[in-house]
Formats: C-alpha cells, sequence, structure tokens
C-alpha cells in the first residue's frame, strides 16, 4: 500500500472513533425534556451503597450501664438524733470551752449516750463536784434563774453519778435539783425510787415525784405518773404492802424506812395520815444521827406544819443536827441565828454553825459566808 493509501486509512479510522465516541451510551434517552447529562462511555459504574430492607428493624443497641448507687446519706453528727440529741449537739462545743452551764445541757439532753467522747470527758470534768461547791457554780445570786441553773447542774451531776454506779449519790444530786424545781430533776429521782439496785422500789415516793414534775408542767412527768398508775393497777394495795414493810423494816433500826414510813403517814399513803407518829418517826431518825430526819423535823417545827409554831423547838432540833455533823442541819440552825428568824440576832453563833457545815460540803453554808 502506498505511503497516501495508508495516511487516508488512518484518516478515516480516526473520524469513525471520534464519531463514536460522541454517541449516546445504549438505553439512555436524548431527548430535551430528560434534562440529564451522558456520562462518559470510559468511567467506572458505581457500586450502591446496601441499605436493609424497609421492613426490617433496626440493630439492636446495648443497654445503657445502670446509673451509680447514690452516695449514703452523711450520718447525723453525735448527738443529732432527735430534739433533744440536737440541743446535745448545739452544747458540745460551748461544753468543750468549759462552760458549766453547756455541760449540764449536754448531760441532761442525752450527751452522754451520743455525744462524742472528747465533749463526754470535758462534761465529766467539768461539773465534777460542782453541785457541793468543790468546783465552780454557775452563778453567785439568789435569783430564780440562777437557782434554776444550779439546779440543772445538780440534775446533770446526778445523771453522772448514775452512769458511773452510784446510785445513792445520784439520788441526792437528783433530789436537790427536784427541792429547786426543777422537773428534770424530780422525774429521774422518781425513775431511781422505781429501781430495786437503788434500795428497792418506793412507788408512793415515785408517785409523789412524778406528780411533782407534772405540777411543774413537765411532760416526761406527767406521762410516767399517768403510766405508773395505770400499770401498777390496785395502786392502793401496793402502797399498804410497801408501807407495812417499811414499819418491819424501821423497827429493825433501818432509818431510811422510819424517813420513808414518816412520809407515808404524812400524805396518807397506804397508812392513815398521823401528824404524831410523823413526828415520832422522824425524831426516831434524827436520835440516830439522820441529818435528813433532823431536818425535817425541825423544819416541821419551825413552819408549824401540822401543828403549831415553835422556833425555839426547831433550833434544838437543827443543833442536834448540826452536832452530829450533819450539814443540813448546821445551815438551818446558822441561818436562823445569823438573820434573827424568830429569835434574836446572833452572828457569831451562826457563822460558826456555817463555817462547819461550810466544812461538811453543804452548797448553801458556803455561799451564805461570802
Amino acid at each position: 500500500m502506498s505511503r497516501r493509501a495508508r495516511v487516508l486509512v488512518l484518516f478515516v479510522f480516526a473520524g469513525c472513533m471520534v464519531a463514536c465516541s460522541r454517541q449516546p451510551p445504549t438505553g439512555e434517552g436524548t431527548g430535551a425534556s430528560s434534562g440529564a447529562s451522558p456520562a462518559p462511555m470510559l468511567s467506572a459504574p458505581r457500586s450502591p451503597v446496601p441499605q436493609p430492607p424497609a421492613s426490617q428493624p433496626p440493630a439492636p443497641q446495648p443497654p445503657a450501664p445502670p446509673p451509680p448507687a447514690p452516695p449514703p446519706p452523711a450520718p447525723p453528727p453525735s448527738g443529732a438524733g432527735g430534739p433533744s440529741g440536737a440541743v446535745a449537739s448545739k452544747a458540745g462545743p460551748a461544753c468543750l470551752r468549759g462552760d458549766l452551764d453547756g455541760c449540764a445541757t449536754f448531760v441532761i439532753d442525752g450527751g452522754l449516750a451520743r455525744g462524742p467522747a472528747p465533749v463526754v470527758a470535758k462534761a465529766k470534768a467539768v461539773l465534777a463536784g460542782s453541785c457541793n461547791l468543790t468546783a465552780a457554780r454557775p452563778c453567785n445570786d439568789r435569783s430564780p434563774e440562777c437557782m434554776r441553773r444550779i439546779a440543772r447542774v445538780c440534775d446533770a451531776s446526778g445523771t453522772l453519778a448514775r452512769e458511773a454506779g452510784d446510785l445513792k449519790k445520784a439520788a441526792a444530786y437528783h433530789q436537790i435539783a427536784c427541792m429547786m424545781r426543777l422537773g428534770s430533776g424530780c422525774v429521774h429521782a422518781g425513775d431511781l425510787k422505781l429501781d430495786e439496785r437503788a434500795g428497792g422500789k418506793d412507788l408512793a415516793a415515785a408517785r409523789g415525784l412524778f406528780h411533782r414534775a407534772c405540777g411543774m408542767l413537765d411532760p416526761e412527768g406527767c406521762a410516767k405518773l399517768k403510766r405508773l398508775e395505770a400499770t401498777t393497777g390496785g395502786v392502793e394495795k401496793a402502797l399498804q404492802g410497801e408501807a407495812a414493810k417499811l414499819d418491819a423494816d424501821c423497827k429493825a433500826k433501818k432509818i431510811d424506812a422510819c424517813l420513808a414510813l414518816a412520809q407515808r403517814y404524812r400524805r396518807g399513803e397506804g397508812v392513815p395520815r398521823d401528824p404524831a407518829r410523823v413526828d415520832q418517826l422522824l425524831e426516831r431518825a434524827c436520835d440516830a444521827k439522820s441529818d435528813q430526819g433532823c431536818l425535817e423535823l425541825g423544819t416541821r417545827h419551825f413552819f408549824g406544819s401540822d401543828g403549831p409554831k415553835d422556833v425555839g423547838k426547831a433550833l434544838k432540833v437543827f443543833k442536834k443536827g448540826c452536832d452530829a455533823d450533819g450539814g443540813l442541819s448546821c445551815r438551818w440552825y446558822g441561818e436562823i441565828h445569823l438573820k434573827g428568824m424568830g429569835v434574836p440576832k446572833n452572828a457569831a453563833e451562826g457563822k460558826k454553825a456555817l463555817e462547819k457545815g461550810c466544812r461538811l460540803k453543804n452548797p448553801d453554808c458556803c455561799f451564805m459566808l461570802r
């Protein structure tokens, strides 16, 4: 083939190739209405992304982890288990500073059972001897508020003595608080009268103490009085039995029994009311060097309880008790002479008796000497 023929063939072949490249792909529409651009012939077809069928539910997701458990609530501070516990908790810092009122409040409101150990130890140290003037007093006057504060200190001291197992001392401290018109002191003294470990049950004394606390509008005293009368059933029969036992013990020269029996005859509990029998029993106790017996007999004569007032007879009784080292008797004997209460003043005799009473750790004697 000549060179010219070969050029012609190549030219025709190239034109054919150009023409073929301009034809639309098979099956594609070529009308203007389609609006689609033809895909290049040499481009590779795209693989469709597989989609799940419409009816197939989505793949299950793993369950969410449970939320973390909430932290346990913080425990309440010691002594904050209730209203009284809250008071004990607030009184704790004051007690740690050595405040006598704060320590008394801490103990009375249950701090010994629920309070932190450092406060308990501090309360015991601060209150030690505070009811008998071997330590400080919360105040030094005779106002009702001061008397109440001192009564609370004595009541708290009784609680400490009871915890230490000294029920006799506890009863004495609670009785002082009760005599100073503190309702909780009467309630605690009444509790000990129902405790066999404190010298045997005395229903009459317990009832009298709860009744006194209730009269001071102490709710616990009223509740215990009601409960005692409801649970003892035949109270009068029980009182008669107790009085008979006290009489037998008094005849056996048990002075505490004579004192308790005197109160039964004074109030008419289990026995007929008999003022003469009261004086007889108290005189027997005073002769046996019972300071309490001399005190009760002397005050009966001084005030004329169940009989005529006789200050001279009262002084003789108080002197007998003071000579027997009775701090209560010395207090009355000294004050009567010092102030001239129904007798001419005798400051020297009064001061002598009060000094002896103070040495016997009677707080009122020490107070009157200031």
